[in-house]
């Protein structure tokens, strides 16, 4: 088996434990941290929409959510190219693929529960699911695309 190929199962191995160590890392701060966390990247955001549309903004709410979105998706993708990597076809692993990433969004929820001036929210749970199947999708899409280029040449 090529080092190439091992090099990237373990990269991807590390990326996505990597993840979800960094969204329940998230969930574990307490309410006023995570709002100022929050409340800087909306700043941030706001500035840049201004810079290129004077008038819009986004509020806290909306980058809170667009934050737990993205991070599922994300991880959506790096599962969906585990699992190819590890040389399993998606369409076999993928209700795996789905229940580990349900499991993730449940975890981080879960955890809020725990972390002082947090709460955990079903709506959420179901967000960060509907993210990472997104991701999973894209990936799936990108890799079908890659395939059927590698096998034109």
């Amino acid at each position: 088996m090529p080092a190439r190929l091992w090099a990237a199962r373990i990269a991807l191995s590390v990326a996505v434990c990597a993840l979800a160590c960094f969204i329940w890392g998230n969930s574990l701060a307490s309410g006023p941290a995570s709002s100022q966390v929050s409340g800087t990247v909306t700043q941030r955001v706001n500035d840049a929409l201004q810079a290129v549309s004077p008038g819009a903004s986004v509020t806290e709410h909306f980058v809170r959510k667009a934050a737990h979105f993205s991070e599922f998706a994300l991880l959506g993708a790096l599962a969906a190219a585990w699992v190819r990597a590890w040389g399993l076809r998606l369409a076999r692993a993928l209700g795996w693929a789905l229940l580990a990433g349900m499991a993730v969004a449940l975890a981080d929820e879960t955890l809020q529960l725990f972390s002082p001036g947090r709460s955990a929210s079903p709506a959420d749970v179901w967000l960060d699911f509907a993210g990472f199947c997104a991701g999973t999708a894209l990936a799936a899409a990108l890799m079908a695309a890659v395939r059927r280029l590698q096998r034109r040449s």
